[in-house]
């Protein structure tokens, strides 16, 4: 579980709860929130209460799973209308519903107002000596905050918890979210129903999703070394985009293998598994995401202590099994996996030359990644003549070659999961958002990322 008390929070779990009460809960299984409006992204930006409000502009991301898409859309247009586009207003829930289940299986509500309350403290009136100093007192007030939420069917959730059917939401969950608390003025049955589903949404994170991630992003750290050796500002951002560009061709540098390494801050491991979920995804190739993207959302204020906390247990696991461990560099000790995340100082030792580690985290991976490996390398095997390039499983011969050419075939199976239902999601845009809105959120979007792009 995610802690919303550390540094770079923007909007902690009460205010997102207070967000919740806009919607019916009845019906709501989960609900978390993320991005830039919940925790901040900016490496070199620390968080205070004088600037905490230049931050209250920045629209809060929410993602609600719903037991029934139509039964809860329902209810939703009798209570928020003005949420819905013009197209999707008119022709009702089941409407709404049959556009949800394209792609990703995700129905998403951009740019909406939601009045939320705020507390604010207020300074007591100076006491005379004689009397006793009384305590600052809280104001509250209503004001309008910028929301975008989406709708997912809880068993849609699941699937893709288990197993990497998408990775629209699974993906987001690779990094730091904040879980939060329904709203308890649902009738008993439903609030019993919608705990229990929510209690497995978890669960399923936990042996599922958070599993696949760090195996991913441990079979993938080479990449990441390869590409920052050649320089400091290529980051992992970058190699994501040039992996997107290599899916269509056989071509790829091997010269830099040699220079693989077997020993990772934890820091870049995170950024790997940051990463996963934008492999092919449109929004990189369009530009309109900032290219420093992926390091932010593990170096910024807070946020590499989330991320620990968040994979401490499958760490844990991975170190008991003997697959890697976690060493504190700034002692030159071995650290706990569990034990609190000191920055850069912690790093990860593991031998990606040895078959067997590369084996067991193979076997991490869910089976429809498992699978795409193992067809794309048998086409292959099929049809190359080279016997220096070894295309099949990781094997005793060339290991370290075989270590980024493994690195990349599963980049370019991740690329074939993320890309084609996020296309569609961004199509979809248009008719859940609207032409002008849509044409509003793509521009905000665009500008930021040619923003950061000019200014990288």
């Amino acid at each position: 579980m995610i802690m919303d008390g550390l540094a770079g929070t923007l909007t902690n779990k009460q205010k997102l709860s207070d967000i919740l009460s806009a919607f019916p809960d009845d019906g709501i299984d989960h609900a978390f929130g993320y991005g830039s409006g919940v925790f901040v992204q900016e490496e070199t930006e620390e968080i205070t209460n004088s600037n905490r409000n230049n931050h209250n502009d920045a629209m809060v991301d929410i993602i609600l799973s719903v037991s029934n898409p139509t039964a809860w859309h329902h209810q939703n247009l009798e209570r928020n209308s003005n949420h819905y586009a013009a197209l999707p207003r008119t022709f009702g829930s089941t409407f709404i519903s049959t556009v949800q289940n394209q792609g990703a299986g995700c129905y998403f509500n951009p740019m909406v107002q939601i009045e939320t309350q705020a507390q604010t403290q207020i300074q007591a009136r100076p006491e005379p000596a004689s009397e006793p100093a009384s305590s600052p007192s809280l104001n509250s007030r209503r004001f309008e905050r910028l929301v975008k939420y989406g709708v997912i069917s809880t068993s849609t959730l699941k699937n893709d918890l288990m197993h990497w059917e998408s990775m629209y939401i699974a993906g987001r969950m690779h990094k730091p979210v904040l879980h939060l608390e329904l709203p308890s003025s649902a009738s008993a049955s439903s609030a019993s129903a919608s705990s229990s589903s929510g209690d497995e949404i978890l669960e399923l994170q936990e042996e599922y999703n958070l599993r696949y991630a760090l195996s991913t992003g441990l079979l993938l750290l080479p990449l990441h070394s390869s590409y920052n050796s050649y320089s400091s500002s290529n980051s992992m951002d970058k190699h994501i985009t040039e992996n997107i560009r290599a899916t269509s061709t056989d071509e790829f540098e091997y010269g830099f293998a040699h220079k693989h390494k077997h020993q990772y801050q934890l820091s870049h491991l995170f950024e790997c598994i940051a990463g996963i979920s934008y492999i092919n995804d449109p929004r990189i190739a369009a530009g309109a995401e900032d290219p420093n993207k992926i390091q932010k959302l593990v170096n910024s204020s807070g946020q590499l202590q989330r991320f620990h906390s968040l994979y401490k247990n499958q760490l844990s696991n991975l170190e008991s099994m003997g697959l890697m461990s976690v060493v504190n560099t700034s002692t030159t000790t071995s650290a706990s996996a569990t034990s609190t995340c000191n920055g850069s100082a912690v790093e990860i030792q593991m031998d990606l030359n040895d078959t067997s580690v590369r084996k067991a985290l193979y076997d991490n991976l869910p089976k429809n990644v498992q699978h795409f490996i193992t067809a794309s390398r048998k086409n292959k095997n099929n049809n190359i003549n080279d016997t220096n390039v070894k295309m099949d499983l990781p094997s005793d011969n060339d290991m370290n070659e075989d270590v980024i050419l493994f690195a990349r075939d599963l980049t370019v199976t991740l690329g074939k999961i993320v890309g084609p239902p996020a296309r569609i999601q961004s199509a979809k845009g248009i008719i859940s958002a609207g032409i002008f809105k849509s044409i509003q959120y793509a521009s905000s979007k665009l500008t930021k990322g040619i923003f950061r792009n000019v200014k990288a």
